[in-house]
């Protein structure tokens, strides 16, 4: 069976060494080890972060102007402590020398650790295994740990040299050297074209104080350990490592896949040392380096326990150094040295403590620490074990890379590698705090906890960009703004409404917000709401709506707009959160200020193009060309790398979803058919250039109810990484696009929605799963989801202890209230409810014209009599184009017909006033001859069909574009037949657009798949089709019906039931 909480790489490829360190890196959200080799030789990048630690340097602009970010912030690549050189008989140990005759790398999402095993022929034919295994503590923030062993295990030259046991013969000792090394000339990989790679810096950022190596007197730990400071950033660091050596026997089986590390057991066995150590600090190395003679079948095992701690100066230091330091030393006149004191003691307390516990110890904290993570948030897909994997992959990323402290967010590359130079982007609000949120509160909080503790800058940041409150920045460390580029960074002010978002989700599913005082969301919230009042006006020219002009939205192939669309309607969304959480005494928000807020919300402008039922991403991209895509080279995306911006922003273009993503946030903001219709109208201008691109696009296809389309994006996005999908996962990990794989089953195949303080889920699940499963923390508990393909479970876990998360306990509630589709379900602890998935007949919606009575004769004469007053053509072929078609599109059809034919449309323009003048006219004609109409009119079928649906209990609902409608069934007596009647003036697009459809399902409070439409017209089968709504249709010409019948008087119950 496959384990799916690992990832394993077998088979060593040179190729592969790039993507494979960034997949298999290891770390706690503080300290990051890439998944480099320990040897220098053959390695792409080698690599070592610390969240938040990093250097500045001056944005150096051709052209500047006011308000421009000033510094560079970026990420460092600090001294490589998991250097190990090791010499067999004086061959260095290197993957592209000798042969490899085996090799694996395992990252392990149970245990935390990354393994890897090589089975190594030296070109003198000596055989050596090396199992290495590191692991970051969770529990020791500071700290890292490394296990090298080197077992002989014989000669090429032996019959039985494979053997573990390695007794193949008299062959004398072999002589293994192992050099346990820190690597301070580690640098940060250099700026290519590629604006999302690398550093800009002009000089080394980082500098060495000092750097020494101390070898054991006897028994104890070989000492290397430095201490550096930043040049510009006023940071400090100081590490240190200890090495340890062991010799033992090689006991049995010693594969990555077979022996539990935490329990290996260690046989002490005789061994000659050579030497006492050689020490060496050179070329910004330090090493001590150890040589044993050992025969076939013995081991050495070296331990490595790490700590690098950081600081910044003193205060005074920091103040002083305003303008950088060139030469690299402390402004404020004291030593790098003496600050660097206090520090290198903790490095050395902290090393120490990780020493004395032990390797075995570290492993079971950090089972420990994972047993408790997944216990919510495993994950469990069905007959796809490949994206069970990935999707497992994902969550422990994130886990490894969010910062934990509340003075760091998360990268979006994580610590895996330094693209986009280690920045924090809006990506930990939108994309990452969702999924914290539900499987682990505290990390979230901790991600907004950052951003509150940066409220300074924001200040400060808003000030000088001429607005009230605060403004986050869109890429930063430290709370600074370091985006250069305006159009695409600080112009995204929806950042400030993703932040006030996702603390509101929190709130919502915390209450107390996991720890968050009550007074630093109050403080936000006023904050972020004070600079949307500044930044947008009441603009007559738009009706005296609140507009924000200037803007750019998640689209970064858009910018510098008025009225991105999901830019105003998150800004509304954050004015009425941030007005509910100051309306408490004590928050300094008085109640005329909240009250302003209010109203700009409920005055906000959001653009909406009534002609095609669209909401425009913005007030100009409805007047934009669409890009030329089948002229572009598919080897000229991502757009951005082969374009001027210019040039992609004058078109019809997106790098990922912006108005569809709004529509996903705000699902109450938007009926079904509006997302239907906007996920249509933007999907092929997407490119996915952007990795946060899939997920989006999958959550909504299934909202829409395209289940292989969702599962097609599902599978690039849980790909993104693992598969190399886009040709950078060299430069890091995608952890957007890694909380999209969650997103993407939980917000999708699950459907589930955090809006308005419900919860809600509308399951489906991909044709090739047998089945999904997860948890969710709400308000304390765990909610556990099983769908399978005909059923859903809902499971709330017991209120013992031992099963709820401790950090649960504070916001504990005895049961649980949400929604199955529109069905409000309620759980107390230990409860489970199923529900069926199956669609099944429960109400059946139904034209009028055509399926109940006949009026098309009625219609033909009034549109006659209309087209000889105006002195237009019109024929029965004409009229059969109108059927299900509003009156006053009817009335566009006819005179399209006419302009085709050369035919005079009356000498008048038709305007907009005259069409409607026209169509009223029309109607008054048809009203005239429902005179005669009655009971007798009913087509045939349709009495016993409704009497036979009413007896078994099915609803049914009148779904016409007549406005005429309610009278004709006075006139039929069949008022009383119906459940409801839609009232066409209130669906905003008639057929062929659902909208009429979807709402006569929610009139029926029938989930829409579990109807049936009754439809005569082409207009009225596609609409169905639109809404995922089973059709019949009522004549054999009618393409794409579930079910087509000559007459009426062929339905019958049975036969719709069928359908199902």
């Amino acid at each position: 069976m496959t384990d799916t909480m690992k990832l394993v790489r077998r088979g060593y490829s040179a190729a592969d060494a790039a993507r494979s360190e960034t997949l298999f890196t290891v770390a706690n959200g503080t300290f990051g080890l890439r998944g480099d080799y320990e040897e220098r030789a053959g390695c792409f990048h080698k690599g070592t972060y610390i969240n938040g630690f990093f250097d500045s340097e001056p944005i150096v602009y051709g052209e500047s102007a006011f308000g421009y970010a000033k510094e560079h912030q970026t990420l460092l690549n600090v001294p490589d402590p998991k250097n190990v050189e090791l010499t067999v008989n004086g061959h260095p140990f290197s993957l592209d020398s000798g042969t490899v005759a085996s090799f694996s790398q395992t990252l392990d999402f149970r245990s935390g650790l990354m393994t890897r095993l090589v089975d190594w022929i030296a070109p003198d034919g000596t055989c050596v295994r090396i199992r290495s295994e590191r692991l970051v503590p969770f529990t020791r923030s500071t700290c890292a740990a490394i296990r090298y062993d080197v077992t002989v295990t014989g000669h090429a030259g032996d019959s039985g040299h494979a053997d573990d046991s390695g007794q193949t013969g008299d062959r004398q000792p072999v002589t293994v050297r192992i050099e346990s090394a820190v690597d301070a000339s580690v640098r940060n990989l250099s700026a290519e074209d590629d604006p999302r790679v690398g550093a800009k810096f002009s000089s080394a950022p980082l500098l060495i104080d000092r750097l020494s190596a101390v070898p054991a007197e006897t028994d104890g730990f070989d000492v290397v350990s430095f201490g550096a400071h930043t040049r510009n950033s006023g940071l400090l660091l100081a590490g240190t490592v200890l090495s340890r050596y062991s010799v033992f026997e090689a006991g049995g089986a010693h594969t990555a896949d077979a022996v539990d590390v935490c329990d290996a057991t260690e046989v002490a066995a005789e061994a000659e040392f050579t030497d006492s150590g050689e020490c060496s600090v050179c070329g910004g190395r330090g090493c001590i380096a150890r040589t044993f003679s050992l025969a076939a079948g013995q081991s050495v095992r070296l331990e490595k326990f790490i700590s690098y701690d950081t600081a910044r100066r003193s205060d005074s230091a920091s103040n002083k150094k305003q303008s950088g330091s060139r030469n690299g030393e402390p402004q404020d006149g004291t030593q790098t040295g003496e600050q660097d004191a206090p520090l290198a003691a903790f490095a050395m307390v902290h090393a120490s403590e990780a020493a004395s516990a032990g390797f075995p110890a570290l492993c079971r904290e950090q089972r420990a620490y994972l047993d408790d993570f997944w216990r919510t948030a495993a994950v469990s897909i069905g007959a796809d074990s490949e994206s069970e994997r990935a999707v497992r992959f994902s969550l422990f990323h994130l886990l490894q890379s969010a910062g934990k402290d509340g003075r760091t967010s998360i990268a979006a590359k994580g610590l895996t590698a330094e693209g986009y130079e280690g920045h924090f982007f809006w990506d930990s609000e939108a994309y990452v705090c969702p999924v914290f949120t539900y499987l682990k509160p505290s990390v979230a909080a901790s991600l907004l906890r950052f951003r509150i503790g940066t409220l300074p800058a924001a200040r400060e940041r808003a000030a000088q960009m001429n607005a009230a409150g605060a403004l986050f920045p869109w890429r930063t460390i430290d709370g600074a703004e370091t985006s250069a580029y305006f159009p695409a960074g600080t112009a995204q002010y929806h950042i400030n409404a993703d932040i006030m978002f996702a603390l509101n989700r929190l709130l919502t599913a915390v209450p107390g917000g996991a720890g968050i005082p009550e007074r630093d969301t109050a403080e936000l919230a006023a904050e972020t709401a004070r600079m949307w009042m500044s930044l947008g006006s009441y603009i007559p020219e738009k009706g005296g709506r609140f507009c924000i002009n200037e803007v750019t939205g998640p689209d970064e192939y858009t910018a510098c707009v008025n009225n991105n669309a999901y830019t105003n309607l998150m800004a509304r969304e954050n004015l009425r959160i941030s007005a509910a959480l100051c309306a408490h005494a004590g928050s300094g928000v008085s109640e005329a200020e909240r009250e302003s807020w209010l109203r700009a919300a409920d005055s906000m402008y959001v653009p909406y193009d009534a002609a095609s039922g669209v909401y425009p991403q913005d007030d100009s991209f409805m007047e934009k060309a669409p890009w030329d895509f089948a002229g572009t080279p598919p080897d000229h995306y991502p757009l951005l790398l082969h374009y001027h911006p210019l040039v992609i922003y004058r078109y019809r273009v997106l790098k990922q979803p912006d108005l569809v993503l709004a529509q996903f946030l705000l699902p109450d903001q938007f009926s079904l058919a509006e997302k239907i219709r906007n996920f249509r109208f933007y999907e092929p201008y997407t490119t996915g250039d952007s990795s946060l691109s899939h997920c989006i696009q999958s959550i909504m296809a299934c909202e829409i109810g395209d289940g292989d389309k969702a599962e097609r994006y599902f599978r690039r996005t849980v790909a993104m990484d693992i598969a190399d999908e886009h040709g950078n996962t060299r430069d890091g990990i995608h952890t957007a696009c890694m909380a999209g794989s969650w997103m993407a089953l939980v917000y999708g195949f699950a459907g589930f929605r955090d809006y308005g303080g419900k919860w809600r889920f509308a399951p489906q699940l991909p044709r090739s799963w047998t089945s999904l499963s997860f948890s969710l923390l709400l308000r304390g508990q765990r909610l556990t989801v099983e769908i399978l393909p005909d059923s859903v479970t809902y499971s709330l876990g017991s209120p013992d202890a031992a099963e709820r998360p401790p950090e649960s306990a504070s916001s504990f509630i005895p049961a649980l209230s949400f929604f199955h589709r529109n069905r409000a379900v309620t759980l107390r602890c230990g409860e489970s409810r199923s529900f069926s998935l199956r669609s099944e007949l429960k109400a059946v919606l139904c034209d009028l014209d055509g399926v109940i009575t006949d009026t098309a004769e009625l219609h033909y004469q009034a549109w006659q009599k209309i087209a000889n007053r105006y002195g237009l053509h019109f024929d029965r072929a004409v009229n059969e184009k109108l059927r299900g078609v509003s009156r006053e599109a009817s009335l566009e059809l006819i005179l399209a017909h006419n302009r085709r034919i050369s035919v005079s449309s009356g000498g008048e323009e038709w305007t907009p006033e005259r069409i409607k003048r026209a169509a009223a006219e029309k109607n008054g004609v048809y009203v005239s001859l429902l005179e005669n109409l009655g009971p007798a009119d009913i087509l045939p079928g349709i009495a016993p069909l409704f009497t036979e649906l009413r007896e078994r209990g099915i609803k049914i609902i009148l779904a016409s574009a007549s406005a005429n409608a309610p009278e004709v069934c006075r006139r039929l007596g069949i008022t009383e037949r119906f459940d409801a009647i839609v009232d066409p003036a209130s669906v905003k697009m008639m057929k062929p657009e659902p909208d009429i459809f979807l709402a006569a399902a929610a009139l029926a409070g029938v989930w829409h798949t579990d109807c049936v439409g009754i439809e005569d017209a082409q207009a009225g089968i596609d609409a169905l089709n639109a809404a995922g709504i089973k059709s019949v249709g009522i004549g054999a010409a009618l393409r794409g019906a579930d079910l087509t019948v000559c007459d009426t008087s062929l339905l019958e119950y049975r036969r719709l039931a069928e359908l199902f």
